[in-house]
């Protein structure tokens, strides 16, 4: 046996085809997703991209259409994450009508838990 790094044995034959293919896999699925983000031109990185495929591969167990990953794409893009999730509400206005009285309570609840 031959030994690599110190100690650490090198992987046989078999062992190193099979590394060796998966990351050939690894390769071409990184390609073929970096090909979708440029040919969609989305904002998302490959990295991006796989957190969703595994998102709903395991938790909605489907595949994502192709308008949620544009909404995806478009929330999750630095140009609309400063105004999406960055925003300040300094003030909020309940207009009067039928739905003020709970709207406006359901507000103030919100407001309550976000308390320290």
């Amino acid at each position: 046996m031959s030994l690599s790094h110190g100690n650490a044995p090198r992987p046989s034959g078999g062992a190193r085809m099979a590394r060796t293919a998966g990351m050939l896999a690894l390769f071409t699925l990184l390609s073929r997703l970096l090909g979708l983000v440029r040919d969609m031109g989305m904002a998302m990185s490959a990295e991006d991209l796989c957190f969703c495929r595994d998102y709903f591969r395991d938790t909605e167990k489907r595949d994502p259409s192709l308008t949620e990953l544009r909404a995806i794409d478009t929330y999750w893009s630095d140009h609309c994450r400063h105004t999406t999730f960055l925003t300040a509400i300094d003030e909020i206005t309940v207009e009067d009508g039928a739905f003020a009285a709970p709207i406006r309570a359901a507000y103030e609840l919100y407001v309550d838990t976000r308390k320290d």
